[in-house]
């Protein structure tokens, strides 16, 4: 640090800098810094640990604040329920045609991303279709926001089909039918009756009770925790594992052993190259590499020319799906 860089420092802490700066932009009244304030007008932050029992108290106190009085549980239910507020003040005028052009925009984009993702979560490509269409109706219950598309997602797509393939292998082990082939789309019934929407339903109605207990306890702050840096690498991190996943489809290979577990992306990676050598389907290559080039030139090209000319439409392509 230079000698000039250390005079202002120091400056900066005497307030002296302060006052300097104020007498250059003719400012009458005292300038302090945040030391300076806090001792003229007593605001002086508590520097004391705060006991974990006030903690906890103040966090049961929140997650009592609805029983605490009739108009606060139904203040609290109406919470639950945005749509008895904002249902009311809706402009039809104003908003009835936007909102029908993004229901189609958005309809058009969860027919193909459900159907895809389905085959993921190893189950029949009807169900992605459900998937797609029953949550955009709760959503509009129980949501908040105006801009979520609510269907699939490509990482819990991806987990809930490695859950499944797990479950049904040691399942069919423990039931003497033996461990099943990798997941192609279809219902799988192994010995017994198990099957694999049972194991995904299942796991649906977990996560669901899991994210309700969660809403009634109010605990959406934890999301507060997540820094930017531990979602950029959950992004980045997915977006490999779906290329991953869904790679194998690409070249039209079949047959692929599934694997899990600590480093399993690197084992998948050289199963797709070792069987892509000589098992690739050129049909099936050549046909996603026009289905990829379409998408691409749709959303980089189309996409801005149509907009500069004044289409006021959202033309429905979607390059990270």
């Amino acid at each position: 640090m230079s000698a000039s860089e250390k005079e202002r420092s120091e400056r900066r802490r005497d307030g002296s800098l302060y006052k300097a700066l104020a007498t250059e932009a003719g400012i009458d009244r005292p300038v302090m810094n945040q030391k300076q304030f806090e001792e003229e007008f007593g605001n002086a932050r508590d520097t004391k640990r705060v006991p974990l029992r006030r903690h906890i108290k103040k966090a049961a106190r929140g997650c009592l604040q609805p029983c605490s009085s009739p108009s606060a549980a139904l203040a609290t239910v109406l919470s639950f329920v945005p749509i008895l507020g904002w249902l009311p003040k809706y402009n039809i005028r104003e908003c009835l045609i936007p909102d029908l052009i993004g229901g189609i925009t958005t309809g058009i984009m969860h027919v193909p991303q459900g159907l895809a993702y389905s085959v993921l979560a190893g189950v029949d490509p009807v169900y992605g279709l459900y998937s797609s269409c029953f949550p955009a109706f709760f959503y509009m219950l129980f949501g908040t926001s105006r801009h979520t598309s609510l269907g699939s997602f490509a990482v819990v797509t991806l987990m809930a089909g490695i859950a499944n393939d797990n479950i049904m292998r040691i399942y069919g082990a423990a039931n003497g039918g033996g461990a099943i082939g990798p997941s192609n789309g279809t219902n799988t019934t192994l010995a017994g009756d198990l099957t694999a929407i049972e194991v995904a339903s299942t796991l649906t109605v977990a996560i669901g009770i899991v994210q309700f207990a969660a809403g009634l306890l109010r605990l959406e702050f934890l999301a507060s925790y997540f820094s930017d840096p531990l979602v950029s690498g959950f992004t980045t991190g997915s977006a490999v594992h779906v290329l991953i996943a869904q790679i194998d489809d690409i070249f039209g290979l079949t047959g692929l052993p599934k694997s899990s577990g600590p480093g399993y992306i690197f084992r998948r990676a050289w199963d797709i190259i070792i069987a892509a050598v000589d098992r690739t389907n050129l049909v099936t290559l050549i046909t996603s590499a026009v289905a990829i080039t379409f998408l691409h030139c749709g959303k980089e090209y189309l996409s801005p020319y149509l907009k500069k000319k004044g289409l006021k439409l959202p033309v429905p392509y979607s390059w990270q799906k």
